[in-house]
Formats: C-alpha cells, structure tokens, sequence
C-alpha cells in the first residue's frame, strides 16, 4: 500500500516538479531565493546567451542550487545528480569498480543525460568548457569547485548553436558564487549501518570585498574521502546472479550460484592443444580412445589433487558449456561496487572593477582527485597455461603421471629433452593470493585558469573577452598479467649448484629475465605475494589533455520591433585542444621467447600485457567557430498573444585535426549548426513553448587519431573459408586464431542529431508552477565500434566480392576470392564508424507547491521522467529499443528505466529545526533488447527513502546548522540483476542494477557554520 501511495505521489507530484524547479529558480529575472534562503543576482540562464528568464527560454532549462542538492544527501553534487531523473546510465567511482583501460572513465564522476553517452553532454564551469580528463572527452565532475558553487544549470535540450560540440542531449553548466563574503565551514562523517563504507568531508570557503568595494576575492578547499565498499561485505551478492538462456527456447531467465568450469581456484590439469582445448571434462579429452592423464584433477588443497567437482551441468537453463551451478568453477569475488575515493580541490577568484564600465577577474582551480578499486579475479585466460611435467612445484608422483622421467629432472638445463606439456588452468582468488585481484588506480590532476575582462557601452550592451588554459593529466595503475614474466615463472626447476628451486631463466637467460620468481601454481594457497608481483605487475597509462580558448561576446538590443526591444548576441571562439598518451605496455614490443620452453609464447607475435597501446605525442585538434543568436519579440498584448517571442541561434565551425605525424591523414571539416524556438505565453500563468535544433558532437581526438594496437592471436571464425574443404559451396566457417587490432579512424565525420521539444508552463499562483516537456532526438551518423570478425561484417564483405568498405576491417595474404585455408584471415580490426543510429524520445515532469502546515512552512518538489525509447541501430542488425532494458548485449548502454522520479520534502517544525525527506523511483526493468528474444521476469522496480533532520544552533555566528542525514532510510537491497549469458559469475556490471543503492542504511553528521 505504502509503495503505490508513494507512486501516486510521485506520479502526480512529477506531474508537479520539472516545473517546480524550473519555477522556483526561474519565476524572475531580477532575483530568486533557493531553500539556503540565499539571495541570487539576475543572471543569464545557460542555453542561451541574451535570455535572463527561464520561463522565457524555448529550451527547457532545470535549475537546481547546491543546498537543494545536498539536503537529503549531503555527498557530493555528482551522486546527486546522477539521481536526477534526466540523467540516466551515468557511471562513475560511486557505482562500480574503476576501469584499467586508458580511458578508465568508470573512476570518474562523467554525467549521462537521457542514456544517449555521456561524451554527448557538454559540461561547463560558468559557461566555459573544462578540459576533458580522458583520452576520449569526457569531463571529471569531480574537478568542480563544490563549496563555492552558487547553482547548477541543465538544459536538457540540444544547445549546439549556443555551445558548440558536445551539446547534443544538453548542457550542465556549474555557476559559482561571484560574490560570496564570509566565511563557511562544512565538516561531517558518514558510516553504514554494517560498519563500513566509511567516510569524510572537510570543507572551508572564504570571500570578501576589497579596495573599497571595487575589488573581491574568494578561494575554497575541500577534501572528501570514501572508504568504498566490496562484493564481499554485502550478503546480497552471495548468489551472484546472472541472466541465462538463449532467448529462444529457453527464455533468458535469473540464475544463481553459477560458477565459471574452465578453471579452479587451487588450479586444474585441462585437455591440451586438439579437440576440445582447454576442457576439463576428462570424458571429453581422449588419447588413442583414453582420457588423458590427470585431466578434470584439481588441486582444492595445496599439492593435493581431487577430482573436479562439476556441479550440475545447468543444460535445462541454458547455461553455456563454460558455465556451472555450484561445484568447484570459478567466479569472481572481491569486486568493487563502490571504489575508493580521495579528491582534494581548491578554488580561487579575484575580481576587480578597471573601471565604472570595465569589470575583470581571474579564476585559478586545481583538483587532485584519487579513485581505486578491482575488478575481480585474476586468472589464466584461454586456451590456459602450457607448463612441463618436470615442474619442481608438482608433487612427484604426477611427475611421473605425465611422463617426467628421472634423466630429465637431473638434467633440467638440457635443451636436447623437453618435458611432456600439460595445459593448466586457474584463478587467483584474492582473498587467498595476498588480496590481489585486477585492481586499479586512476588519479587525475585538473588545473584551470580564466582571465576575463567584461564591461558594457552604449545603451545596454554588454562584452566580455576570456582566456582559458586548462590542464588534464590522468595516470592509471592498472595490475595485469605479464606474460613473459608468467611464461619464465612457471618455468620451474631445482638448482644443480644449490638444490633451491628457480626459474629456469635465471640459470640459461638471468640478463633477459632479471629478478624472476618461479611460482607454485598447485594449489588455492600455494602462490607467494612475491610471485604473484612477479606475474602481474602495475602497468602505467598517462593521459594528458590541455586546453586553451579564447572567447568573446557582445549583446544587446540595437533594434525595437513592433513587440519590443531585439536581444542579439554575436559570439566567437579559438580553442586548441592538445592530447598525449602513454603506456609503459606497447602492443610493438613482441617477445622473443629466448629461453621460454612453456607458457604460450610465439616469437615476434606475443606481446608482454592486454591492453597495450602505442604512445602519442601531439595530437590536436583547432576549432574556430561563430555564432549568432537573435530574440525577438513577436507579438505582445494581444488576446491570448500575451507574449509571443522567437529565438534562434546559429553557429558555423571549423575543425582542423592534426595527428602531428606525417603518415597519418589530417583533416579539415566545416559544421554547421541552429536553433529555433517559440515562447508563447498565453496568460500570465500559462506558457507554451517549442524548440528544433541541429546538433553535433565531433569525433575526439582518441576516436580519430589512437594509434593501432597489435593484440595476442585470439580465437574466432572465418566465414569465407567453407566448413568443408572438400565442399566448396556448402556451409561456410572455420576457426581459426587471428591477431585483433585497434586504433583510430581519421576519416570519421561529426555525429549529427535533430532534437524537437515542446512543453508547457503553468503558475496558476505563487504557491504552485508545473512543467511538462516532451522531447524527441534523432542521431544519426553515430559513432560504433565495428569487429572486422563480426559475422554479418563478414558475409556483407564477402557478397559484395571483396568491394565494400567493410573488407577494410580485416587482414588476409591474397584477396577475397581464395578461400583455401592459406588464404584464411590473420588480422582483423576493431574501429570506430559513423554507422549508427540512435533515437530516443520522453517528457520530463517538473511540479512544486509551496504552503503552510499548521503555520508551518511546507514545501514538495518533484521530478519524474518518462523514456519510453530508446532506440539503438546498427546496420547488420535488427534495431533494439534499450527503453526499460537492464544490461543490453548491443553497445555500452547502462540500464535505461522507463520512468525515474525524484519527490522531496521540506518541513520546518519550528524556527530551528527542520525535515527533509526524499524519495527516489526506478520502475522495473528488461532483461534483453532483441524484440525476438523470450524472457522470464526481470528486474523489479525499487523506491529509496532519505531523511535529513537539521537544527540551527543558537549561536553568535550568523548560523551554526547540525545535522543528521539517513540514506536508504528502509534499507533496501538492490534488486537481483545479472548480465546476459555471463561467464565470468560476479563481475561487474551484474548481480545488480547500476545507480541502485548497494551500501545500504547509511548515516551522515555533519555541522555547516556560516560566519
């Protein structure tokens, strides 16, 4: 009863909010005063550069202050955020493990709006973009002066013409308090009801007037900490859930207690090279009509084999062969679902009026932000390790087993006797392997700085004129495996000289393999923290990316037209953009396996680490471009033509790339894009408003210019060679190993949307106001990775005789029209190609209603977003509608709800203390996208409750507020959630929804002083 009063309540106090806070922050142009009760200077709302009104702005505009934000969770402004209803699919440290890719944008704070990606929302700090803080564009909300923030801005429309690239779903522009004086104080401690989770925050803010008023400086510093949370601190996750089936059949249906059967954690013997590589199943793996020896034996004790410990076979679920249910599989433990976080951040503002008329000031931020975490378990991956019988680690009796004889054990230097392979496979469970697991670090350093002179002439109009340098580095720790120190480690033999056990490298090669520890693969327990060091060091990606503009603006009304006075506004941009990357892991530094008798090791094709990329220098990219904006009053006072105005905007840019390196193309591109809008207010009370818009996002540096990267032969398919030799036409498909390669597409074009919104305003009185918007984009020529190994890549290559683009996607030694096994694929590449499509289309919902309870102040707020598509196309592919689906097999989508709502509360009891309550809505969710897939269930839909009550202490200071703050008041679970088909059983994303709660009933203490 509770959950359906509730979203009754958010359905109808949604059909109250987008307006209640697009009303309450924009009633007026003069001033508004937010909950802090903090008075606001007229300001130009974002989205466009001459309209000081929201309510007269044709492109809807949220408008939402930091003690609004923060009251009922007082983290930081980007968990908020992200619980906004707009923004949905953002990911960042708060809600998953960091990434040790180069890019590593899961440990940052990177907003998504309407789940369309979240390099398609442009982010700016007072109207000026901040640096990208990876390789391929997105902004670290992180990086945001917290304490000095006045208020926060998002147009959730498409802002191009106004902004430039990037603004394709909309706009969040962070605007500071320009004129804050005093001295504020934030201080308070977070914990879970479990004990953990724990956290921090300290933050100091200081402003005050100088020269006689003519002068004015601010500065700020805060510094938050977050003790994260694991996999393993949370009972849920116990059953680690996945989504299995085939969707056909057997409908895709939740699975718990499924295990990895490729591997064990104390090790496992697998079926070597031949028929059925890499199984454990004894039944499977057959020498002259006999199992092979030791194969399915595990080590489940160190140095003691058992049999492997199938489970059930989960055939009836629709498990994968590589799954199980129970027994002694694998899975992945110790994942982290909240990382660790560190960010200190500083913030300083010094401004000065020149002149009555003149006005100048320079802005100065740095942010030092730390995030860390794992991913899970390390293992051997596919087709496992190839190891000798005569390894000094295995027990002797398996020696023997697999042909280790006494003349090579005596002779272990000899390289005329090799001991019989065996292939063996194994997890590294980290909380018996040292707490070792696939942990990262990502650690980036921000630093901004603005110089901006601004001033008016004449009757009216207004300049300003700015510089911006800004500065991003990102440096990622990533622990991987290094194959040649694995392939040396396994190597183990006893010393002739000492008796000790070594590797073998550091008796035939020590100067090639320097500080090699040989390892003991046999057993859960067996591997020292020094081996696994050894094995799985950190590997280093830098990231640098700097950014310098030079902008300037003049608005004003030159003409009055028959309805009033023309706003215009003449704008013009020269940014640069300049990115470096590095790795201490290159995919061109092949091994020459000299002394590696094991492992799975080919001499100048196997590379040391996964991953790899190969270090640039120097890219950049120039953007010169110009816009105009117009409003102009259409009709005024007349019936119901109150006030009917037109704005349209319109930008013409020029991108020039430069890979600085001769043998790559550079390129010079033109855009152009535009806006147009109506703002008709009907009454005083009603208003109606439309918007269309051309949208762009252009290719980032990393999307063109990322170097080719070479990664070790995987296993895949070649659909031009027949199943049959012998039978030239019949079925088609062989497999085969090839080398995959990345890199990046310098021929690719500017993404291109067309949004459409319309909505209405209504205030009927001062005490209520309500929005309604209803939007639609359309983009086209998106950006998608494309696989040169993709089966219908393939057959659409193939039938067109070895013509069509798509051949580009793959490496073979003679052409398209030899299908001999000689003739078969050796490389094939994955890269980004304006080939795709995305729709999507909703109405967001803003109500409040401000009034008194029992001579009280009350006051409701209300977001609610409805996104019933989401619509995804691929070319070779059926198009998917990702609208209400938990994790899609189609691109990089988080789980996308049809609705998301957002009602809060706010309660003064008496004159010092106060209650705020929020409630937050996701409705239930999908398991798969295809429309011709079955499923059973699927995610249930899940409401979270938090409570603030608040006291102003009497004091002499100006206020002097404490705090108790609960989250997740009712402690709610996360819903089971589970990715489609998943091998690899507690990995992350999985078991639960992205943006669910998983710490639980959390509490916060704080205490703010004003001074």
């Amino acid at each position: 009863m509770k959950t359906s009063l509730l979203r009754t309540a958010l359905a109808a106090a949604g059909a109250c909010t987008l307006a209640a806070m697009n009303a309450q922050a924009q009633t007026t142009s003069t001033a508004s005063t937010g909950a802090s009760g903090i008075q606001l200077e007229e300001v130009t709302i974002t989205g466009s550069r001459i309209i000081t009104n929201g309510n007269d702005a044709p492109t809807p505009v949220m408008v939402v202050t930091p003690e609004q934000l923060l009251a009922t969770k007082p983290t930081t402004l980007y968990e908020n955020l992200v619980d906004m209803p707009a923004f949905s699919g953002s990911r960042g440290a708060s809600n998953g493990p960091p990434e040790g890719a180069s890019q590593g944008q899961t440990g940052l704070s990177v907003l998504n709006l309407r789940n369309m990606g979240s390099e398609r929302n442009l982010v700016l700090l007072d109207g000026r973009r901040i640096p990208p803080a990876t390789a391929d564009g997105l902004v670290d909300v992180g990086a945001v002066p917290q304490m000095l923030i006045q208020r926060v801005d998002v147009v959730t429309g498409g802002a191009s013409a106004v902004y430039g690239s990037d603004a394709i779903t909309g706009v969040t522009n962070f605007i500071t308090d320009r004129n804050f004086n005093g001295l504020k104080v934030n201080l308070q401690r977070g914990i879970s009801a479990q004990n953990d989770g724990k956290s921090y925050e300290v933050g100091i803010a200081a402003g005050t007037d100088l020269f006689g008023g003519r002068g004015h400086i601010e500065a700020s510093y805060q510094r938050r900490s977050d003790d994260g949370l694991m996999s393993d601190d949370r009972d849920w996750t116990i059953p680690r859930w996945t989504v299995q089936g085939n969707g056909g059949s057997i409908p895709w249906h939740l699975v718990g207690y499924v295990t990895n059967a490729t591997a064990s954690y104390g090790g496992a013997f697998a079926c070597p090279p031949g028929t059925n590589q890499g199984t454990l199943n004894p039944a499977g793996c057959l020498l002259n009509g006999q199992p092979r020896p030791l194969v399915g034996q595990t080590f489940n004790q160190n140095g003691v084999l058992s049999p492997f410990n199938f489970g059930q076979s989960g055939q009836q679920d629709g498990l994968l062969a590589a799954n199980q249910i129970g027994g002694d599989g694998v899975y992945f433990t110790q994942v982290s679902i909240r990382s660790q976080q560190r960010s200190d951040q500083g913030f300083l503002r010094f401004d000065y009026d020149l002149t009555d008329d003149i006005h100048a000031f320079v802005v100065s931020s740095l942010t030092a932000n730390s995030t860390w975490g794992s991913r899970g378990t390390q293992r051997t991956f596919p087709p496992g390790w190839r190891m000798g019988a005569c390894n000094a680690y295995l027990p002797s009796q398996h020696q023997t087993t697999l042909g280790c004889t006494p003349a090579m054990l005596a002779n272990p230097l000899s390289n005329t006797v090799t001991p019989p392979l065996f292939l063996f496979e194994k997890a590294f469970k980290p909380a018996d392997n040292h707490g070792i697991g696939q942990d990262s670090k990502v650690r980036t350093r921000n630093y901004y700085v603005l110089g901006s002179l601004e001033g008016s002439f004449s009757d009216g109009y207004r300049w300003d004129a700015t510089y911006t340098h800004s500065q991003s580095r990102m440096d990622i720790d990533n622990i991987n495996q290094n194959r040649k120190n694995i392939f040396a480690a396994v190597d183990a033999v006893v010393n002739p000289a000492n008796g000790q056990i070594v590797c073998r490298v550091t008796l035939t090669n020590p100067s090639e393999y320097p500080g090699c520890v040989p390892v003991n693969m046999f057993g859960p327990t067996s591997v020292t923290r020094e081996a696994m060091e050894y094995m799985m060091p950190v590997v280093k990606n830098k990231t640098n990316t700097k950014l310098d503009g030079l902008a300037g603006t003049v608005t004003g009304s030159p003409l009055n037209g028959w309805a009033g006075p023309i706003g215009m506004a003449l704008s013009g941009e020269l940014r640069r953009l300049t990115m470096d990357l590095w790795s201490s892991a290159r995919p061109d530094d092949f091994l020459t396996c000299n002394g590696l008798r094991f492992g799975n090791c080919t001499p100048g094709v196997t590379i040391p680490h996964g991953g790899a990329l190969i270090p640039i220098s120097g890219v950049n990219q120039t953007v010169a471009e110009g816009a105009y904006e117009i409003n102009m009053p259409l009709i005024k006072d007349w019936s119901v033509f109150k006030d009917v105005t037109f704005n349209g905007a319109a930008r013409y840019t020029q991108y020039k790339n430069d890979p600085n390196n001769a043998s790559i193309v550079s390129r010079t591109f033109t855009a152009t894009t535009w806006k147009a809008g109506i703002v008709w207010d009907v009454t005083d009370s009603l208003t109606l408003r439309w918007t269309r818009s051309r949208d762009i996002r252009a290719p980032s540096l990393y999307d063109l210019y990322l170097p080719t990267s070479t990664g070790n032969p995987a296993f895949t398919f070649d659909y031009l060679l027949p199943t049959n030799p012998n039978d030239p036409n019949g079925p088609k498909g062989v497999q085969i190993t090839a080398a995959p390669k990345t890199g990046g597409n310098p021929f690719l074009e500017a993404e291109v949307a067309h949004t459409s919104t319309v909505g209405i305003v209504w205030r009927p009185n001062a005490q209520f106001s309500l929005a309604l918007d209803a939007y639609d984009i359309v983009l086209r020529d998106a950006l998608y990775t494309l696989n040169g190994s993709n089966r219908p890549i393939q057959e659409n290559c193939y039938a067109s005789g070895g013509s069509s683009p798509l051949c580009q996607l793959q490496e073979r030694p003679n052409g398209f029209s030899d299908t001999s096994f000689g003739n078969r694929m050796t490389a094939f590449y994955t890269r980004f190609v304006n080939i795709a499509e995305q729709k999507t289309s909703g109405i967001d919902l803003e109500a409040s209603f401000n009034t008194d309870l029992f001579d009280r102040p009350l006051t409701l707020r209300a977001l609610t977003t409805y996104q019933p598509h989401l619509l995804r196309y691929i070319p070779f592919s059926i198009r998917h509608d990702l609208a209400g689906v938990a994790y899609s097999n189609i691109g990089n989508t988080q789980p996308a709800p049809v609705w998301k709502a957002s009602l809060f509360v706010r309660y003064k009891l008496t004159d010092r203390w106060a209650i705020d309550l929020s409630e937050r809505y996701r409705s239930g969710l999908h398991w798969t996208s295809n429309p011709s897939e079955t499923q059973v269930g699927g995610v249930a839909s899940v409401m979270y409750t938090n409570l603030t009550v608040s006291y102003d202490v009497p004091t002499r200071f100006q206020q002097v507020n404490v705090f108790l703050n609960v989250q997740n008041l009712f402690d709610k679970e996360p819903p089971p959630a589970g990715t489609l088909g998943a091998t690899f059983p507690g990995s992350f994303p999985g078991v639960y929804v992205t943006g669910d709660d998983v710490l639980g009933r959390y509490f916060v203490a704080g205490v703010r002083i004003r001074l």
